[in-house]
């Protein structure tokens, strides 16, 4: 939380093309011994009571930003006070417009959130093509995960500068099954899970997947449950932890989907008796004090967007959405939720003349929403993710 009352905020932007990503469906140093745990510590970053654009990060490549995570306790000036993470595309031929792109993990750093710079690119350290999707902090450092050569992959840094692709386990060969190896799987989110670890979630092909890890380094892929991911074509997008265990969310054939569990491992799909969920894919969830809050859109038969989404629980299992309003009615989608100066903040974009606008909506107590004032920031954009 921030001290003395400030509002201290930083917003990604997400361009127009994660924004399609979104919505049509995907929608090295040497080797350390060092113990990583999650942490959740904050860095003092930019001073605001309105928004404002920081950085546009990129160079003459589009560029898209999935995730970005603060390490408050090596904040200084040899190690990275914030991390952002995404992909940019290449033309494979810079002399030819109509030239084929190839998507390139990318990672930029801050010391302060106001000022970023790109990590230098190695091609063997973050292989095309691939993306980096998500990124949380550790004591010490981050753990970046996502895909590279169309394999799901992760990365790890003691200070948000030297980073390693981790080598060591099976992220494509499903535990217990020698014979059973995917190409083409990619980790969408990844959570600290008290007795686990870290469990990453994401899809292969049409399937959803689920990795776990002990330490951040060595990596295992869950078997498939036949019953819990039991659908059509399916992909996680993010999870989140609560009293009562592990909360994924994400799509099930253009509809919403549940998943919970007790350690990542063992996945039971929530039923949607009601269809709470229908016709409407789950982006994001994130556990607060004042419950368990979803993220998404509403379609209608053919994927025209009708209103953005937010649903409630108390334990992952039981729903409830929250009735439309003049804020979420229209051409909206919700894509990322965090907690600033306990204040919830629902961020997504808007739809408006063609065009996208960043949209953000804030709550006291996950009840009564409201507008933030809309930011003078590039066009063609929106909130992808924000923190404290």
């Amino acid at each position: 939380m921030a001290q003395n009352g400030d509002m201290r905020r930083l917003a990604l932007l997400l361009t127009i093309v994660l924004i399609a990503a979104a919505c049509g469906g995907d929608t090295t140093p040497s080797s350390t011994t060092t113990t990583r745990v999650a942490t959740t510590s904050s860095v003092p970053l930019i001073a605001e009571t309105s928004w404002r654009q920081s950085a546009v990060l990129g160079s003459d490549a589009r560029g898209l930003l999935y995730g970005v995570a603060a390490a408050g306790q090596i904040f200084g000036p040899s190690h990275a006070g914030a991390v952002a993470v995404g992909n940019e595309d290449f033309a494979e031929d810079p002399n030819n417009v109509d030239a084929t792109t190839i998507e390139v993990p990318t990672i930029w750093t801050s010391r302060d959130g106001g000022s970023w710079d790109r990590h230098p690119h190695d091609d063997d350290l973050f292989p095309s093509p691939g993306r980096i999707r998500d990124v949380i902090p550790l004591d010490p450092g981050y753990l970046a995960v996502g895909t590279a050569q169309g394999d799901a992959a992760a990365w790890l840094s003691d200070d948000g500068f030297a980073w390693e692709r981790i080598q060591d386990g099976d992220f494509n060969t499903v535990t217990g099954d020698s014979s059973s190896v995917s190409s083409g799987a990619e980790i969408v989110a990844v959570a600290p899970v008290a007795g686990t670890g870290f469990v990453g979630v994401g899809s292969d092909g049409l399937s959803p997947a689920v990795w776990i890890s002990g330490d951040g380094r060595t990596w295992q892929r869950v078997p498939q449950d036949p019953v819990a991911f039991a659908g059509g074509a399916q992909t996680m997008f993010d999870i989140t932890t609560s009293a009562t265990g592990i909360v994924a969310v994400g799509t099930d054939a253009g509809s919403g989907a549940v998943w919970t569990s007790p350690d990542g491992v063992d996945w039971t799909r929530v039923p949607d008796p009601d269809e709470l969920f229908a016709r409407s894919p789950v982006f994001s969830v994130t556990n607060t004090e004042q419950g368990i809050f979803a993220l998404g859109t509403r379609q209608d038969d053919v994927g025209d967007i009708l209103a953005a989404t937010i649903w409630r629980s108390d334990d992952g299992v039981q729903w409830n959405l929250l009735p439309d309003s003049d804020l979420t009615t229209g051409r909206h989608v919700l894509t990322g939720l965090a907690i600033v100066d306990e204040e919830i903040y629902a961020l997504g974009y808007s739809i408006v003349d063609g065009g996208l606008v960043p949209l953000a909506l804030v709550t006291p107590d996950g009840i009564d929403w409201s507008r933030v004032e809309d930011a003078a920031v590039t066009p063609e954009s929106g909130f992808g993710a924000i923190f404290d």
